[in-house]
């Protein structure tokens, strides 16, 4: 009995991770204001000056930075290039 269990349990795990994740299911993240969602826009500008001076002193040729609360993007930016060398901008 304990056999039959353990077997039916194991089969019930492998079929349950294996099942396909449909689009539909997934949420879409939607804009939002930082304020809206309870974030501080000057703290948010924080990140701008760290990625503008990264890309000044040549630490990174570029960044693209998200940042999401509660499901809503409240920040969305590119700094720098995405290729140096073919001067392709992000």
């Amino acid at each position: 009995m304990k056999t039959i269990i353990t077997i039916l349990f194991a089969l019930f795990v492998i079929t349950s991770c294996t099942q396909p994740v449909s689009n539909e299911t997934r949420a879409l993240l939607t804009e939002a204001s930082a304020e809206d969602e309870g974030m501080s826009d000057e703290r948010l500008n924080r990140i701008d000056v760290m990625l503008t001076e990264a890309l000044a002193q040549n630490q990174i040729p570029g960044a693209v930075a998200l940042v999401a609360r509660n499901g809503k993007i409240v920040y969305y930016k590119a700094f720098g290039m995405a290729d140096n060398e073919a001067n392709r901008s992000l």
